[in-house]
């Protein structure tokens, strides 16, 4: 509690303590005691939002499906290139690093897909959508869709 009087006293906005953005114009009324601090730590919470703008790239890409079948994979058909198991929502993309998450909104809503996957090394500008089976893959076919990068 002295560390944080001595650093309000001194100006240095904002810093960090237990969680909490602390600004040195909130001052403690009615003493230093335990209800005072739980008060404002309180108040100090809601200035604090965790809340952010997430910016979004759209691009039009040409967009194709995958199953876990060796003869449109590797010899492990049910492990993504980045290790993890397939499932649904699983994509596949040369250009994008592993963990990015994407929606296709023409296509599927407000869905979200992962990069978890690879694709052969001749496909640089793809994405490739994980189905449960290859009929489904080939329904899905060869489409060009704008996709919301986040």
């Amino acid at each position: 509690m002295l560390l944080f009087l001595i650093l309000a006293v001194i100006g240095l906005e904002p810093f960090i303590t237990n969680g909490f953005m602390l600004n040195k114009n909130l001052s403690f009324y009615g003493g230093l005691n335990d209800s005072a601090i739980l008060i404002n730590k309180t108040l100090l919470a809601d200035y604090s939002s965790n809340s952010r703008t997430v910016e979004t790239e759209v691009i039009d890409v040409p967009i194709t499906a995958y199953s876990s079948s060796v003869d449109e994979t590797d010899d492990t058909p049910f492990i993504t290139a980045s290790g993890n198991h397939v499932a649904d929502g699983v994509a596949a993309a040369n250009f994008l690093p592993f963990g990015t998450k994407f929606k296709v909104p023409e296509l599927f809503g407000d869905k979200v897909f992962v990069v978890e996957d690879r694709m052969h090394k001749s496909y640089n500008y793809r994405i490739d959508i994980w189905f449960p089976s290859k009929e489904e893959a080939i329904q899905f076919g060869y489409q060009i869709a704008k996709v919301e990068i986040f």
